[in-house]
């Protein structure tokens, strides 16, 4: 095992302790939850500032940047961002299954891209062991928070946003440092609870079309050179949200939607000295009709006979 797995898989097992914040809802008072779910990590991230350079743990979490400075910066804010989400799930009712989702999605995607990086540096493969990785992070994470909670969260949602939160993270990693996880964590778990709190019904089917749809186009906008990894990523996202949030069939109602406009026709009120400044859609169903001439004030707006040729009101 090389480094940077040892690295990465010690990383998730720390976010692991992401675990004990869903069991701590039985505590009643505010401070003590608070202090019970950001404790573990805070812990951690003193630890980190405090440990030796030449001690086996800074050895095992040290990245190339650590190594420079003599400090584990990487880990402290890894859990410092663990502890700060941890008071928005305690204090501000974030779910707990997405507190956990976003603690584990970010050190199982990277211990994905590791594992994937032993093999072929090429960086589609590695951001894809990323997702991979992230996303099963995620799922688990959900599972066994709304497990520990005594709840159940239907297993589209869980897909939905494991896919989601490990597509906006590896995105993230792309367009930043990798010195920014603190930042890719705190925007990936607001996102998810953005996501779990809309008000959607998601299905099995839907997700899989979403997924596969996407997967398929993004690897080939990107085998065909028209895009970037960041680019392949960006497209593959916003075409989940589209499937997911608007429905699979959003193209189908749209193509509706321009034959039905193509059936109408500019138009005129019949009652009118003149045309209207701007012309009117018919189906729109309403008639603007500018000032006639030796008239003061311009007509109000009236019910529009579709395809009719005129108003279907007199026009006082």
């Amino acid at each position: 095992m090389t480094d940077r797995v040892r690295r990465a898989a010690a990383f998730a097992l720390v976010g692991s302790l992401a675990l004990a914040v869903p069991t701590l809802g039985g505590i009643e008072e505010p401070a003590s939850a608070t202090v019970a779910a950001a404790g573990p990590f805070l812990a951690v991230a003193a630890g980190a500032l405090a440990v030796d350079a030449d001690s086996p743990v800074f050895e095992l979490f040290a990245r190339p940047g650590d190594r420079r400075d003599g400090t584990l910066y990487g880990l402290a804010g890894f859990t410092l961002a663990a502890a700060g989400l941890s008071i928005l799930t305690v204090g501000f009712g974030m779910p707990g299954y997405v507190y956990v989702a976003t603690v584990l999605l970010v050190p199982y995607g990277t211990l994905g891209g590791q594992l994937v990086r032993r093999r072929t540096d090429e960086r589609v493969l590695v951001t894809a062991g990323f997702v991979a990785g992230g996303f099963l992070g995620a799922s688990g994470g959900q599972l066994l928070g709304t497990w520990l909670l005594g709840a159940v969260v239907p297993l589209p949602i869980v897909a939905f946003l494991a896919a989601s939160g490990a597509l906006i993270g590896a995105l993230l990693r792309e367009v930043l440092f990798r010195r920014d996880e603190p930042l890719v964590m705190a925007v990936v778990g607001l996102l998810l609870w953005l996501f779990a709190v809309l008000p959607i019904e998601i299905t099995a089917t839907r997700i899989a079309v979403a997924l596969a749809v996407t997967v398929v186009l993004g690897y080939v906008s990107y085998a065909l050179e028209t895009a970037s990894v960041a680019g392949m990523v960006t497209g593959i996202l916003l075409g989940l949200l589209t499937i997911v949030l608007g429905d699979y069939g959003w193209g189908t109602r749209a193509h509706a939607g321009r034959a039905t406009s193509s059936r109408t026709r500019w138009s005129r009120c019949s009652r009118c000295w003149v045309r209207p400044r701007a012309p009117v859609w018919a189906s729109r169903h309403t008639c603007f009709c500018s000032p006639s001439p030796g008239r003061s004030a311009p007509h109000s707006p009236i019910p529009f006979r579709a395809n009719s040729g005129g108003c279907s009101t007199i026009h006082g």
